[in-house]
């Protein structure tokens, strides 16, 4: 967590074109937003193409907070509380015990191997990969999940396939993730409270 103050006056706003042209995320912080520099920044990008954090976002978070980002997200028609942002992922993983809760019959498991490495550094090897469906307001899609039978305090842990399939922009420190939909932009809440139990349940089995 950086030590330095956000300023109330002081927005972030990353543009969603960057995704589409495949080149890195650029980030652009205005310091003071008057109406000469809404004009320019209008001149280049689309109305709807932003997606933009307020410092007010906070107010009802517990601050100040080093939490996890942790959503609920529907997974095969089931909402799952406890699902895992980790901008850090090159996979998106799911837990077998995960899937055995799920009601309606899943997809089947393509036997892939892959070696993953645990919270606690140790090597992990999945037990395939598996097709599911996402659904997170009106936006919907199929995304490859990396089966493991390994205790873990997580639904599942998202990383880089799916946010980048949903063309999503999480903030760790606003406890969110916004992207655009067919209908605007939405916005996920995290759960500040379901972060730190996942914390604490991690946490009592360490020695």
């Amino acid at each position: 967590m950086n030590p330095t103050p956000i300023r109330s006056d002081c927005i972030e706003s990353i543009d969603l074109d960057l995704f589409r042209s495949m080149r890195p995320i650029a980030s652009r912080k205005v310091d003071v937003l008057d109406e000469r520099s809404c004009a320019s920044r209008e001149d280049t990008i689309q109305k709807g193409e932003i997606v933009t954090f307020y410092e007010h976002e906070t107010i009802k978070l517990d601050m100040p907070h080093d939490d996890a980002l942790v959503i609920a997200l529907e997974v095969e028609g089931a909402v799952f509380s406890k699902i895992l942002i980790d901008t850090g992922s090159a996979v998106d993983i799911i837990l077998q015990k995960t899937l055995r809760s799920l009601e309606q019959p899943i997809p089947m498991i393509r036997q892939e191997t892959t070696p993953l490495a645990s919270f606690e550094g140790k090597s992990v090897r999945s037990l395939g990969i598996i097709l599911l469906t996402t659904r997170s307001y009106d936006l919907e899609m199929k995304t490859e999940f990396t089966v493991v039978d390994h205790p873990m305090p997580f639904d599942a842990i998202v990383g880089h396939p799916w946010l980048h399939q949903m063309r999503a922009v999480p903030s760790v420190y606003h406890q969110c993730m916004k992207f655009l939909s067919p209908t605007g932009e939405k916005t996920l809440l995290g759960s500040q409270k379901q972060a730190r139990a996942c914390y604490m349940s991690e946490f009592r089995k360490m020695p």
